[in-house]
């Protein structure tokens, strides 16, 4: 479902786009040129964001949506001939470009088809709460009810982080988004991936624009290019990591510098300087943080211009008129320029006072053996996509070939240019080279002062780019073979690695999909139900990891709530204590947040799925008020619910005893852990009891420690007791299991079994 509904936005972008174009003006010539159709997608996703900027000041995007669908219609009604003629070029010449950019959208989907209805996989981080978060309030709001943003109610945070989106950063995403929700009266989680994997689709066919319209490329040249794009890891690290403004940005990018070129080499495209315009609005209101690169494309192509051209009066002509094109973008998004230039003056600053504010990674940077293979897309950054480690000498077999693969092609790359260079110097080549000359000194910039999540960011959105360089010059090398048999057998090569780079990437894709998800999804909508009917004034605590607090909040948006755990959410208990590196998302001051009423609350919420919980061997009576098969509300009743219990290394996975059908956990290490925390304000005395059971009748003895300190100890089969034991408020406690008997071997499983844990009881005294 997830990937269908993504199809049918790509198609509806399509739609969009080509009636945008009939719309102002464009000359039916162009109409019926498929390379020039290219660009419609992109064109028409941008018009949804640029409108609803506009009429957000007057209405929110639950009306602005069927508004905008009502003059889409009459538009497209008046326009009929003009649409139906690029509909009909995009049925009878471009199925190829279909096929390749609906191939991006397949791949990125993966994740998503594990559950059926609609929903937004999330992996590593939790950008995904800020968009949640941002579209909700968009579909329910104008900027006539701006002063909700300036007080959100600590007990009630869900919409602090829309506060943060639309108050101090980009927006352009989450006002498509939302539209699309007010269309099909969808929730947030329902929408954002399909949103992203049309996105993805909108990548391919945009480069393809730039690069067979613009630039000429022979048809089949754009194809392969195409193929690497869309099955490129590039794409779908952008996906899976809820960087879907980045990604939609990358497109909005390639529009600008593409259309930019374009007038620069005189194609008299009659709305030129419209699109120039409209382009930079829509790519700084998606992501502003490509400002400094625009601007960068912008000065080198001006540069160019002036220096290479022997009539100055022209070149300022020229340049005069890309300076107007540029300045358009105000009157076609002033809210979008408006928020990208404040954006980009603060991020400016932070940067002059010192990177670290601002860097999540905290200058951890990517290591030099994993440069190559980040630059060329095989490898994002991380040790987890081949867990690679850091150093070079332990690299196996497969990584090495991926390494050095990477650097056979860079110095294809590098001796390609070299040799174009020497064999064609004209203005369009002399700006791709300083382009790519611009992206390895800002990398260096990132190096020489330990950025690292900006060198990660940046290395994201300057890769398409770079690739798309890189095959124009080889395009041009292609030209200049004059034997028939060399150009033959080179072809083939470049077949042969463009195939193999598709495997490596596909593999990749592949092996991360098998990893762990966590899902928004249809039961986050029955937690929510179940919310809404809690007695008025009733406040849940939500504890665990960032995955848990995010989905809680989202969940039970309505309802007084009290974190527990890390998010991006400021921890109102603890308010000095500021969440994600000392940040926090929170408008209000700190003076405010300690002045807080907080009451004991009534129920907590469990999530029943997390491997890192104990929930399936806890045998602590519980008064369950509901659950489904992801998630537990429970009715606080006793010392007890104040009490968080995880478990860690050394635990295997949940499996079912078949005859009794007792959930157990096999301790498969000399040693287990057991987290625990007292979430009151007071100190609790308790005693664990801990039911274990050996394999075949192997007993085997356990010790129990805590801070080095024997609590316990024991035999299977037995209930091993440890001593009573003070929990201190808001403290972690670490328990170890210690094996004092041999792991035993089983034939047919490659585990080393030490004792069954059935059960964990935590006794109050």
């Amino acid at each position: 479902m997830t990937l269908l509904l993504g199809i049918i936005l790509f198609l509806f972008f399509i739609l969009v786009g080509i009636i945008f174009l009939s719309i102002i003006g464009i000359e039916k010539k162009y109409l019926t040129n498929a390379n020039f159709l290219l660009i419609t997608p992109i064109l028409g996703a941008l018009t949804m964001v640029c409108f609803g900027e506009f009429l957000i000041f007057i209405f929110s995007m639950k009306y602005t949506s069927w508004l905008f669908l009502i003059i889409l219609s009459i538009t497209g009604y008046i326009n009929r001939k003009k649409v139906f003629i690029a509909l009909e070029v995009f049925y009878k010449k471009m199925k190829g470009y279909l096929l390749l950019s609906l191939l991006a959208g397949i791949i990125v989907s993966i994740p998503s088809l594990k559950i059926f209805s609609l929903n937004s996989p999330r992996i590593i981080n939790n950008d995904i709460a800020f968009y949640l978060s941002s579209m909700d309030w968009l579909l329910h709001n104008s900027f006539r009810n701006f002063k909700s943003l300036l007080s959100i109610n600590p007990n009630v945070p869900y919409y602090s982080l829309a506060t943060y989106m639309i108050r101090e950063t980009r927006t352009g995403t989450e006002f498509l988004g939302s539209q699309i929700m007010g269309l099909l009266f969808l929730e947030p989680h329902q929408v954002y991936y399909s949103l992203g994997i049309a996105i993805s689709c909108i990548l391919p066919m945009t480069s393809a624009f730039f690069l067979r319209y613009v630039l000429g490329i022979k048809k089949k040249t754009v194809l392969f290019y195409m193929l690497i794009c869309s099955s490129s890891l590039l794409i779908f690290e952008l996906q899976r990591m809820q960087y879907t403004p980045q990604l939609f940005g990358i497109s909005g990018m390639i529009l600008f510098l593409g259309i930019m070129i374009d007038f620069v080499k005189n194609k008299q495209i009659k709305k030129e300087k419209f699109l120039l315009g409209f382009s930079l609005a829509g790519v700084l209101s998606i992501y502003a943080e490509f400002g400094t690169i625009l601007f960068t494309y912008f000065f080198i192509t001006c540069s160019v211009i002036f220096l290479g051209n022997k009539n100055k009066k022209e070149s300022l002509k020229k340049i005069y008129e890309l300076i107007l094109g540029c300045l358009l973008s105000f009157p076609v998004s002033p809210l979008g320029m408006f928020k990208a230039v404040k954006f980009n003056l603060v991020v400016l600053t932070q940067v002059f006072q010192k990177v670290s504010n601002i860097d999540p990674f905290e200058g951890t940077m990517i290591s030099p053996s994993l440069y190559i293979p980040n630059i060329l897309g095989f490898l994002i950054r991380s040790k987890t996509i081949y867990n690679i480690k850091i150093s070079a000498k332990d690299f196996n077999t497969w990584e090495r070939v991926v390494l050095g693969l990477s650097i056979c092609y860079l110095l294809i790359g590098i001796c390609v240019v070299f040799f174009i260079l020497f064999k064609r110097i004209n203005k369009l080549n002399i700006i791709f080279i300083l382009i790519l000359l611009f992206f390895i000194s800002y990398g260096y910039y990132f190096r020489k002062v330990n950025f690292a999540y900006g060198e990660y960011k940046f290395l994201l959105g300057i890769i398409p780019v770079a690739f798309m360089i890189i095959t124009y010059f080889i395009q041009q090398f292609f030209d200049f073979l004059k034997n028939e048999k060399i150009k033959n057998v080179l072809e083939v090569i470049a077949v042969e690695l463009i195939i193999l780079f598709v495997i490596l990437n596909l593999s990749n894709t592949l092996f991360l999909s098998r990893q762990k998800y966590f899902f928004y999804d249809k039961s986050l909508m029955e937690l929510r139900k179940v919310g809404e009917k809690l007695p008025k004034g009733s406040i849940v605590d939500i504890p665990g990891t960032g995955n848990d607090v995010h989905a809680g909040v989202y969940a039970l948006k309505n309802n007084k709530v009290r974190i527990k755990g890390f998010s991006y959410y400021t921890d109102f208990l603890n308010p000095e204590k500021l969440a994600i590196t000392g940040r926090s998302y929170y408008t209000g001051t700190l003076e405010q947040m300690k002045n807080i009423p907080m009451k004991d609350s009534d129920y907590y919420l469990e999530i029943k799925d997390n491997d890192s919980d104990a929930l399936d061997i806890i045998k602590e009576n519980k008064k369950i008020y509901w659950e489904n098969r992801k998630y537990r509300l429970v009715q606080k009743s006793s010392k007890i619910d104040n009490i968080s219990l995880k478990i860690g290394k050394g635990f295997d996975i949940v499996e079912i005893e078949g005859k009794t059908g007792i959930p157990f956990r096999w301790i498969t290490n000399k040693e287990a852990e057991i987290s625990l925390k007292n979430h009151s304000n007071n100190n609790i005395t308790i005693q664990l009891v801990i039911e274990i059971k050996g394999i075949k009748n192997i007993h085997k003895s356990i010790d129990i420690f805590m801070n080095n300190q024997l609590i316990g100890s024991g035999k299977s089969p037995n209930q091993v007791k440890t001593k009573y034991f003070i929990l201190k408020p808001n403290k972690n406690y670490k328990i170890l299991l210690k094996m004092k008997d041999p792991l035993t071997s089983v034939k047919n499983d490659t585990r080393n079994f030490g004792v069954q844990v059935r059960g964990i009881k935590i006794n109050i005294k």
